[in-house]
């Protein structure tokens, strides 16, 4: 396989508590995986969550619906 190398930058947001973060940062890596995203996409969609899930309190009640994760990545200029 060729090697790539790339850098994805993070999302800026107001953090409350990284508890879960990781996690969820995992989670989306894994949908991205299942739904054949390619590595930029897949990082980007996986760096906004876990920067969503930490403008929460805990590790379960703020992980950020879809729509919440399209609309960082829109407003940070993510890539998509």
């Amino acid at each position: 396989t060729e090697e790539r190398n790339f850098t994805m930058p993070g999302y800026k947001v107001e953090v409350v508590d990284t508890t879960g973060s990781g996690d969820a940062f995992d989670g989306a890596w894994v949908k991205g995986t299942l739904m054949s995203w390619d590595l930029e996409r897949t990082a980007s969609y996986s760096n906004a969550v876990g920067a969503l899930t930490a403008t929460g309190l805990g590790a379960v009640a703020p992980i950020p619906r879809t729509e919440d994760v399209m609309r960082l990545i829109k407003e940070q200029n993510g890539v998509w």
